[in-house]
């Protein structure tokens, strides 16, 4: 019984955690749409957000190899939320929160190769590119 229910947890866990090429490429369609909502601006705030904003998504993407390293990151498998895959496209701040966490989520389960803590690096950067937007656009 003991060897169905782990064989039951690991087949949820592959189920849940999905594809990362997948994931990054839904987040990437996301931060494009992100980027295609702000104005032009005298101050080049799009320009700067936006390389911000691929900068990090191409951390992520060069850190992953393939296999979840969530627990090796040291998270518990309760520590993901379901509303990190749901994008809200009406409330560009809202849609900016919604990009830091799917990122942030993306790095702590497939962020396993690179120096130092990869995963912490991207959440750190995504958690400041949030704060850059929100600062700017009075979120």
């Amino acid at each position: 019984m003991k060897v169905f229910s782990l064989v039951s947890v690991v087949l949820v866990a592959a189920i849940q955690d999905g594809n990362p090429n997948d994931r990054i490429a839904k987040i990437e369609e996301h931060v494009q749409t992100m980027i295609d909502l702000i104005p032009e601006t005298p101050n080049h705030f799009k320009q700067r957000y936006s390389n911000r904003l691929n900068g990090l998504v191409q951390l992520a993407k060069n850190s992953v190899t393939g296999t979840n390293c969530h627990s090796t990151n040291g998270y518990s498998a309760d520590d993901e939320e379901e509303d990190v895959k749901v994008f809200t496209v009406d409330d560009p701040c809202k849609l900016n929160s919604q990009i830091n966490s799917a990122l942030s989520s993306f790095a702590r389960n497939w962020a396993c190769v690179g120096r130092g803590k990869t995963h912490r690096q991207t959440v750190r950067r995504a958690r400041k590119v949030k704060a850059f937007y929100n600062n700017r656009q009075n979120c």
